[in-house]
């Protein structure tokens, strides 16, 4: 845009606003006509950026005047001192980089009275001798005010400069007027690249899984858009102890490496004082900071270290680090400007640390049993369903130990909860001091507790530790008691191959340890394992079913706080069967899952509930959302999202009306098979959602990087925040996670009015429930949905009314 603005504008007219006193014939008497001059001088104004105006400016000097070295000087920010910028000549070495006061010498006075200066010195900075020379001190101004001065420099003997004022005068006029415009056009630069930055430091957050990996991304993108020469980024241990941890820094030719720092000079630095007082600190290259060891300033003058700017890393207002930017001595201090984008960057990972923080702690209260801190059954699962995956090697086996305790429920009913509890700690410590790091041990019940066994030969000894370990008496404080367990055992994959056909063959061989008189181990047996002859006639009329049009879909409807409409639908499979009646699904699913008919009365609800929702287009419920729950069997086939496309096409139904539902069982750890599938899907408009979110069977750290659109409350959930009482925090914390995701939320199990009112309060997107209605056949929707409306803004009326 400047560029233009200086290209739209006549080089003749630039040239005679800048000719003031110099007339053609001054200029002829140094052999340079106006026409020849002026075509020199449009490369000036030609220059993009300030750097490149000043080399252009130096070498015109030298071939248009008798100098025979020529430098440009400018301020430092301190205002004190000149700096050689740019120097061209003879001597051009030594005095590039030089600092001279300002009131030094000529080139003082021309930065002071803004004036042409030619003056004969033997001042021997400047020059290479004692002998007498020259120095023609010519100020270039940007809007009245100096901010550069170019000195020409010529040994004893050349030519005066006086005859030479004329031509210089002009240069300088043209000179300033370009680097009005380069100024402009730097600043402009830099703060296009500072917003830039921001913009992209964003996406960098939002691919980074650790606070390490993206302070290392955002600091790798600061330092090339600030020039820096390091970054170094310091973390606080657990005693609050402030120590090195990394520095990036721009070594010859502009190659980066990485390096720790030692302990003892970060206690003496900067990074040391900003911890310590949590406020920020700026540093100017040539100031001896009294904030830090005078055995620091040494070593910043040794290496050559300059401007640095530190920052203090918060999270829920407390240091947990700190970041410092760094230049080199002979580059300018960071501006404002530099200083607030290396600030606001540092807020922003502050921000992500802390909410990586919460996702961490809630994925741990997730995974973990709140009293013993050990796993919990969802993690106890996830482990398994792991271990299945591995089944392709032939030597890959591993056993499951259900652990009972003996004589618990006494100790519990006689010395009261909170004795029970203290001894189940103590039994969760001594389990963990027994067992090896290679084994995991959950909790999974009350007095229940599970291992997974990895080594198979080891079943006996790891039993007998733990019988051994449980047989000392407990010292719970105001008694001393002695329990046992029983231990039982299943094994992959002699006696199954699924995470609950171990967990159930386990549960068994522990009952039989305690009808063996407790306090043993018995492994399953394999004949237990055989199906009963009710299951074998359960499975033979389940795969016929679909054939004899047995399955139906009824549909509970999903209700918008706002103004009561019933938005969506939950479609639910029931079977009609011939002499057993209506069987719900958790009688039935199971067995269809262990035998391979879940995948075919999977693709039989995906269809059945696109052809009713194309009914439903020619009908009020035009809008009305399906939400389809989707087995784990479903989303691993290679061909699903194309399974599902293929049926929205078919039916005519747009994307945005079907919602799926991935159940508590999808391997949430396959994070990137699923994200290829879901990213298919949502980018024809199918939303995706997570169900049983409050049962803790989802993985927190995988919500950031799916392609997720809702989060749907296990009924747990209600449960849980109806004996919080009146501060459910749980709900709260979990329900800011969705929104800060972006997520709708949607609570089943809403039963009761306060149920609803205390929904409503945390402000939930949907509610579904038997408070508004059980699944009903689609016949019946309509009317449902009027009558659902009705109540509540029946109740609405009522609470204002109170």
């Amino acid at each position: 845009m400047f560029k233009g603005w200086v290209e739209g504008r006549a080089v003749a007219e630039i040239v005679l606003e800048a000719q003031g006193d110099a007339s053609a014939q001054q200029l002829a008497d140094t052999g340079h006509s106006v026409l020849e001059l002026d075509s020199v001088l449009a490369s000036l104004i030609a220059c993009q950026d300030t750097r490149t105006l000043e080399a252009c400016l130096v070498e015109l000097l030298l071939d248009r005047t008798s100098a025979h070295s020529v430098y440009v000087v400018v301020l430092d920010e301190s205002g004190k001192f000149m700096e050689v910028t740019t120097a061209r000549g003879s001597i051009a070495q030594r005095q590039f980089g030089r600092r001279f006061e300002v009131a030094q010498a000529v080139l003082g006075g021309a930065w002071h009275n803004a004036s042409v200066d030619n003056k004969t010195i033997t001042d021997p900075p400047w020059l290479e001798s004692e002998e007498e020379g020259q120095v023609f001190a010519l100020p270039l101004t940007v809007d009245d005010a100096v901010v550069a001065v170019v000195g020409l420099l010529s040994a004893s003997g050349s030519q005066d400069f006086a005859s030479e004022v004329p031509l210089v005068r002009r240069i300088g006029r043209v000179a300033s007027i370009a680097m009005a415009n380069t100024r402009l056009l730097d600043s402009t630069r830099q703060s296009l690249a500072n917003t830039r930055a921001l913009a992209d430091l964003g996406q960098v957050l939002s691919a980074s899984k650790t606070t390490d990996e993206a302070c290392t991304t955002a600091f790798d993108m600061l330092s090339s858009t600030l020039q820096l020469w390091r970054i170094t980024f310091h973390l606080a241990n657990a005693r609050g102890e402030l120590e090195p941890h990394v520095c990036w820094c721009a070594d010859n030719g502009g190659e980066r490496g990485t390096h720790f720092l030692d302990k003892a000079t970060l206690k003496q630095s900067i990074a040391q004082w900003t911890f310590d007082t949590n406020r920020s600190a700026f540093l100017s290259r040539m100031d001896e900071d009294p904030r830090q060891d005078p055995a620091i300033h040494a070593m910043r003058k040794r290496l050559g270290i300059g401007s640095a700017v530190s920052v203090p890393m918060r999270k829920q207002g407390t240091v947990f680090g700190v970041a410092v930017m760094v230049r080199r001595r002979e580059t300018q201090d960071f501006d404002e400007s530099e200083v607030a984008l290396f600030k606001s960057v540092v807020s922003q990972l502050s921000v992500f640390a802390e909410k990586q923080d919460l996702s961490e702690k809630l994925a741990h209260e997730a995974f973990h049993d709140p009293l013993t801190d050990l796993a919990n059954r969802a993690l106890l699962k996830r482990e398994l369903e792991q271990g299945i995956e591995g089944r392709d090697a032939l030597e890959h086996t591993f056993s499951v130990m259900y652990i009972d305790l003996d004589g618990f429920k006494p100790v519990n009913d006689t010395h009261g909860h909170a004795i029970g509890d203290r001894l189940l700690k103590m039994v969760a410590q001594r389990l963990k001091v027994t067992l090896s790091n290679d084994d995991l041990l959950a909790r999974i019940g009350g007095d229940e507790f599970a291992v997974v066994v990895r080594q198979r030969a080891s079943e006996a000894d790891i039993a007998a530790r733990i019988l051994a370990c449980l047989s000392t008496p407990f010292a719970t404080g105001s008694a001393s008691v002695t329990i046992g367990a029983s231990i039982g055992v299943s094994r992959f994959p002699e006696h199954s191959s699924t995470v609950d056909g171990l967990l159930a063959c386990a549960d068994e061989a522990m009952y039989a340890a305690k009808n063996s008189g407790k306090n043993c181990m018995r492994v399953f047996e394999d004949q237990s394992v055989q199906s009963s002859p009710d299951q074998v006639q359960l499975l033979m009329d389940l795969s016929v079913a679909i054939d004899k049009e047995q399955l139906e879909l009824v549909y509970q409807p999903q209700v918008r706080f706002s103004d009561g409409a019933v938005i969506g639908v939950e479609a639910l499979i029931r079977w009609q069967h011939p002499e057993r009646g209506v069987l719900l699904p958790a009688e039935f699913l199971p067995l269809a899952n262990e035998s391979g008919v879940i995948d075919q009365i999977g693709r039989w609800v995906l269809e059945e509930a696109m052809s009713q929702l194309a009914r439903w287009r020619s009908t009020p419920q035009k809008d009305l959302r399906i939400s389809i729950n989707v087995a784990t069997s479903d989303i691993q086939r290679g061909d699903f999202s194309e399974q599902v496309l293929s049926a929205l096409s078919r039916h005519g139904v747009p994307g945005h009306l079907v919602e799926l539902e991935l159940t508590e069982s999808i391997k949430l750890y396959e994070i990137d098979s699923l994200v290829r599938q879901l990213s298919i899907l949502r980018a024809s408009g199918v939303r995706i959602a997570i169900d049983g979110f409050g049962a803790g069977y989802s993985s927190l750290s995988s919500l950031q990087t799916m392609p997720l659109d809702v989060l749907k409350f296990d009924r747990s959930f209600i449960k849980q925040l109806d004996k919080n009482g009146d501060e459910p925090s749980i709900g709260k914390t979990l329900l800011l996670v969705a929104s800060g995701l972006g997520l709708e939320t949607v609570t089943t199990g809403v039963e009761l009015a306060e149920q609803a009112d205390l929904m409503a309060g945390l402000e939930c997107d949907r509610v579904q429930g038997f408070l508004f209605s059980g699944p009903v056949t689609a016949d019946k929707l309509d009317s449902v949905s009027a009558r659902i409306k009705k109540r509540l803004r029946d109740r609405v009326q009522k609470n204002r009314a109170a």
